[in-house]
């Protein structure tokens, strides 16, 4: 009993482990977190059809074969799910950093009546620092363009085609996909 059971935690030690890699993997740049999911879906429906056809060809045997492959599939739609969690937080915390990025190019048109060339001239009459964009596991800095001192552009990375933005007309961001 004593062997089960040590079996059985190192087998939950290496999904877990494997989850927390898969997970981390598909955070980890804008093309990843965009490739992910489809060939999470991909790999899931593969694996789903490998265990239909074994386990109809062992005429409904489990075995540890069968048992890794549902592990495994366990696995990935933990991953993926987690993966679409933490970048739907991520977004939404990055639009409240961007909000306060915002403001403070908002209050630096009142006061000089254009916007900066630089987000760099904010500081530190606006704003204490220029915070970054929270999407991945690195932390990236807002892209910002303005348009004949008349308006602006801020903006930061979903993935490598999605990109979120604000224009300051509004406390609105919009998604360009």
């Amino acid at each position: 009993m004593e062997v089960s059971f040590k079996s059985y935690k190192s087998k939950l030690l290496l999904y877990s482990i494997l989850l927390i890699l898969l997970t981390l993997l598909s955070l980890s740049t804008p093309a990843t977190r965009l490739i992910y999911p489809f060939l999470a879906i991909l790999v899931v429906t593969v694996l789903f059809f490998i265990l239909v056809i074994y386990i109809l060809i062992r005429k409904l045997k489990w075995n540890s074969i069968s048992k890794h492959i549902l592990y495994f599939l366990v696995v990935i739609i933990l991953s993926l799910t987690l993966q679409l969690l933490i970048t739907r937080y991520q977004i939404k915390d990055t639009e409240k950093c961007g909000d306060e990025l915002v403001i403070a190019l908002n209050n630096y048109y009142e006061k000089n009546k254009r916007f900066p060339y630089d987000m760099r001239e904010l500081i530190p009459a606006f704003t204490n620092k220029i915070p970054k964009s929270k999407m991945g596991l690195h932390l990236e800095e807002f892209h910002y363009t303005h348009k004949q001192n008349q308006s602006f552009n801020l903006s930061f990375e979903v993935d490598s085609f999605i990109r979120h933005y604000n224009t300051g007309q509004s406390n609105q961001w919009f998604s360009d996909n």
